[in-house]
C-alpha cells in the first residue's frame, strides 16, 4: 500500500489543505502542535472511519464547523482507490456521513461501515474486523500514535498478551475451546435429554409384543363376527326377495280392489248421470209441449215481405215530413211578412214627415200608402192560410203512415217469434233424441260396470290369503335387516377396534424406530464428546502454544535486534518473556522499565513496535499495507548518536514509503522528502 495524497476539510486544525506523499522516506516537519500528528489521525480516518474509542468524531471536526471532510487516495497492486468520507454536526452530536470510494476509475456511494468492508477486502485484511471497534492491525503495523507503545508496554502481562493474540489472531484457538466447551455443554444436555427419551424403550418394545398380540385377538374375532355378518346378509337377502316376490301379489290384491273402488265410483257416476238426464229429458218433452202451444196461437205472417214493406212506409213517412217541414216554414215567413206590413200600416199613420227629405207629408200619400199596404195584408192572409192548410194536411198524412208503420213493426216482432220458436222447438227436439240416446247408452253402461263389479268381487274372494302373507314376509324382513344392522355394528365396532389397535402399533412401532434413532445419536454424540475431550480440546491448545512459540521467538530476536541497532551498548539488551513483556538486562542484572533513560525507553518502546510489525506482516501474508509503516516521534528523547543511527534504521526497514513525524531538525537529512506544516492562529497549513 502505497499513499498518494490526503485533502482535508474542516479536520481539527486544517481547514482546508491537500497533501501529495511521495514514494521513499517522508518527514513531516513542524513544531509541537503544528498539525502533524492531524495528518496521521486523517489518514486512519479515511480509511477505517471514526471509533467512540480510539477515534471519536467529535476530536476530528474543526471546532465552529457544521461539516468536514477527508480524501484519501492510495494504491495497492492492481488498484488506485480514493476514498471519502464525511463529518456533519447535528444537534447533540457529530456523526458520520455516507461517503463513497473509487477503485481503478469506477465510483460506488456507501455508508460508513459499507466503506469499511470494501477498505479491509482491499487490504487484505480478516473480514471478522470489521465488527471490532479497534483497528489494532493497523495501530501494530503501520501507524501507533505517541506513547501508545510506551503504555502498551507497561500494562499488566495479561492486558497486553490479551491484546497480542488479538493482534496475531491466535486468540481464535481460545476461541475454538471456549466454543467446543459450550458445544460439549450442549453434547451434554443433549444427551441427557436424549437418554431420558430412550428410558422407557424396553417398556416400549414390552407393549409392542402385547399390542401384537392383542391385535390377533382381535383379527380373529372379527373374523367371526364378519362371517355372522355374512350369515345374517344372507339371510335379508333371502327374505328381501321373499317380500318382493308377496309384493308382487299384494300389488294385484291392491290393483284388484282399486278397480272396484273406480268401478263403483264410476257406477256412482253412471247412476247420477242418468237421473240427471231423465230430469233433462223431462224437462225438454215439457218445452216442447209449451213451444207448440205458442206457435198455435200465432197468425201465418210472411216474414220475407215485411221488410219491404217497412221501408215504403219509411220512405213516405220521411217525404212527407219534408213536405210539412216546407209549409212550416213558408207559414212562418208569411206571418214575418205579415207582421212587418201591419206595422209598416202603423208606421204610415203616425207618420207626419218625410224622414228623406223632412217634408210634410200630405193625407192623400198617406191614405194611397195605406191601401196598398191593406192589400198586401189580404194576399198575405191568404197565403197564410194556405200554408197552414197544407201544412196540417201533410201532418194528417204522416201520422197516418207512422200508424201504418207501427202495426208493420208489431207484425216484423210476431214473425221473428215465430221463427225463433220453430228453432227452439228443432233445437229442443233434436236434444230430446240425443237424450234419449244417452239414458239407452248408460243403461247399457251400468249394466257393464255391475258386470264387472261381480268379476273383481269373485277375483278379490281369491286373494284372501295374499295379504296375509304379505304382513308375515314384511315382519320377517324387517327382522332380518335388525339382524343385519346388528352384525353390521359388532362388526364395524371390532373393524375400528382393530383399526385402532394397528395405529396404535404403528405409532408404537415409530416411537421405537424414533428412540432407537435417538439411541444411536447418543452413541454418535457420545463419540463426538470423546472426541472433543480426549482429542480436539488438546490439539488446538498445543497448537496455541507452538504458535505463540513460534511468534515469541521471531519477535523476541527482531526486538534483540532494532534494539541493538539503535542502542549499540553490550552492557544492555532486551528480550520478550513469555507473555510478550520485555525484559531488561543491564550489566548482567535484569532492571524494570521505569529505570530506563528517556532514550532508552524510546528505544525499546520503537524496537517492539518494529518487531511487532515485522511479525504480523510475516503471519499475515495477504495484507498489504507492508510496504507502508507511519513512526510518530520515534526518535523522543534520543541522543544524538542515537538520531544518528535512526538512517540505519530507516534503511533497515526497506519499505516503500515510510512517513516519520518528527519535530527534530537533524532528521531531515535521513529522509528522501521533507513536507513542512506551521500553524497559525489556530489553523494549520502546509508549505
Amino acid at each position: 500500500m502505497i499513499l498518494r495524497s490526503l485533502t482535508l476539510e474542516n479536520i481539527r486544525s486544517y481547514q482546508k489543505q491537500a497533501i501529495e506523499f511521495p514514494a521513499g522516506s517522508i518527514l513531516l516537519a513542524g513544531d509541537i502542535g503544528a498539525g502533524k500528528s492531524t495528518i496521521l489521525l486523517a489518514i486512519e480516518f479515511a480509511l477505517f472511519g471514526a471509533t467512540r474509542a480510539e477515534l471519536p468524531a467529535s476530536l476530528l471536526l474543526r471546532h465552529g464547523e457544521k461539516e468536514g471532510t477527508a480524501e484519501l487516495s492510495f494504491s495497492v497492486p492492481g488498484k488506485e482507490v480514493t476514498v471519502r468520507r464525511s463529518l456533519r454536526k447535528g444537534k447533540h452530536d457529530i456523526s458520520q456521513e455516507a461517503g463513497s470510494i473509487i477503485i481503478n476509475g469506477i465510483e460506488q456511494s456507501g455508508t460508513a461501515i459499507e466503506l469499511k468492508a470494501a477498505i479491509l477486502d482491499i487490504l487484505g485484511y480478516p473480514k471478522d474486523l470489521l465488527a471490532k471497534a479497534k483497528n489494532l492491525i493497523y495501530r501494530f503495523t503501520i501507524y501507533t500514535p505517541q506513547e501508545e507503545m510506551k503504555r502498551i508496554l507497561l500494562e499488566p502481562g495479561e492486558v497486553r498478551l490479551g491484546t497480542l493474540t488479538k493482534v496475531f489472531n491466535t486468540d481464535k484457538y481460545k476461541r475454538i475451546r471456549d466454543n467446543a466447551a459450550i458445544i460439549l455443554r450442549i453434547i451434554r444436555d443433549r444427551k441427557r435429554t436424549y437418554e431420558g427419551m430412550v428410558a422407557d424403550m424396553e417398556e416400549k418394545k414390552q407393549e409392542l409384543f402385547r399390542q401384537k398380540e392383542e391385535l390377533l385377538a382381535v383379527m380373529e374375532r372379527l373374523a367371526c363376527i364378519a362371517e355372522e355378518h355374512r350369515k345374517a346378509q344372507d339371510v335379508l337377502a333371502e327374505k328381501r326377495n321373499a317380500l318382493a316376490e308377496q309384493e308382487q301379489g299384494m300389488e294385484r290384491l291392491r290393483t284388484a280392489r282399486k278397480e272396484i273402488e273406480l268401478a263403483e265410483a264410476e257406477l256412482r257416476s253412471r247412476l247420477l248421470q242418468n237421473s240427471q238426464g231423465r230430469r233433462q229429458h223431462d224437462a225438454l218433452e215439457q218445452s216442447i209441449a209449451i213451444t207448440m202451444k205458442a206457435l198455435s196461437g200465432k197468425e201465418e205472417i210472411d216474414a220475407a215481405a215485411v221488410p219491404q214493406e217497412r221501408a215504403v212506409l219509411e220512405k213516405e213517412i220521411t217525404a212527407l215530413e219534408q213536405q210539412e217541414q216546407r209549409w212550416q216554414k213558408d207559414l212562418h215567413q208569411q206571418q214575418a211578412r205579415f207582421q212587418m206590413v201591419q206595422k209598416g200600416v202603423s208606421d204610415i199613420e203616425r207618420l207626419a214627415t218625410c224622414p228623406t227629405c223632412k217634408q210634410e207629408v200630405p193625407p192623400e200619400h198617406k191614405a194611397a200608402l195605406k191601401k196598398k199596404e191593406e192589400m198586401t195584408i189580404m194576399m198575405l192572409r191568404d197565403a197564410i192560410t194556405k200554408a197552414q192548410e197544407s201544412a196540417a194536411a201533410f201532418g194528417s198524412r204522416k201520422t197516418e203512415a207512422k200508424a201504418s208503420l207501427e202495426k208493420l213493426r208489431a207484425r216484423e216482432v210476431m214473425a221473428r217469434e215465430s221463427i225463433l220458436l220453430r228453432k227452439q222447438l228443432e233445437e229442443r227436439t233434436r236434444e230430446l233424441k240425443e237424450k234419449q240416446q244417452e239414458l239407452l247408452e248408460a243403461r247399457k253402461a251400468i249394466g257393464a260396470i255391475n258386470i264387472r263389479k261381480a268379476e273383481l268381487h269373485t277375483k278379490l274372494q281369491g286373494m284372501k290369503e295374499t295379504e296375509q302373507l304379505y304382513i308375515q314376509a314384511k315382519e320377517q324382513a324387517e327382522a332380518a335387516v335388525q339382524s343385519e344392522r346388528l352384525a353390521a355394528v359388532k362388526c364395524e365396532g371390532m373393524a375400528r377396534t382393530k383399526e385402532a389397535g394397528e395405529r396404535h402399533l404403528a405409532a408404537l412401532a415409530k416411537e421405537i424406530g424414533r428412540k432407537e434413532k435417538t439411541k444411536r445419536e447418543i452413541a454418535a454424540l457420545s463419540g463426538i464428546e470423546e472426541w472433543l475431550t480426549s482429542y480436539f480440546l488438546h490439539l488446538m491448545y498445543v497448537m496455541e502454544k507452538q504458535v505463540m512459540a513460534s511468534i515469541h521467538h521471531e519477535f523476541s530476536a527482531y526486538v534483540e535486534q532494532w534494539f541493538g541497532m539503535m542502542l549499540e551498548d553490550e552492557s544492555i539488551s532486551v528480550r520478550l518473556d513469555s507473555s510478550f513483556s520485555p525484559v531488561i538486562e543491564q550489566n548482567g542484572y535484569e532492571t524494570g522499565f521505569d529505570n530506563l533513560s528517556w532514550g532508552e525507553k524510546t528505544s525499546v518502546a520503537l524496537a517492539y513496535r518494529l518487531g511487532l510489525n515485522k511479525v504480523i506482516n510475516n503471519l499475515l501474508g495477504e495484507v498489504k499495507t507492508s510496504e507502508l509503516l507511519i513512526l510518530d516521534e520515534p526518535t523522543d528523547g534520543f541522543s544524538s548518536e542515537q538520531i544518528d543511527r535512526m538512517r540505519e534504521v530507516l534503511d533497515e526497514l526497506k519499505t516503500r514509503q515510510t512517513i516519520l513525524v518528527s519535530h527534530d531538525p537533524k532528521m531531515e537529512s535521513f529522509v528522501d522528502h521533507v513536507i513542512r506544516i506551521e500553524k497559525a492562529g489556530q489553523l494549520s497549513r502546509v508549505l
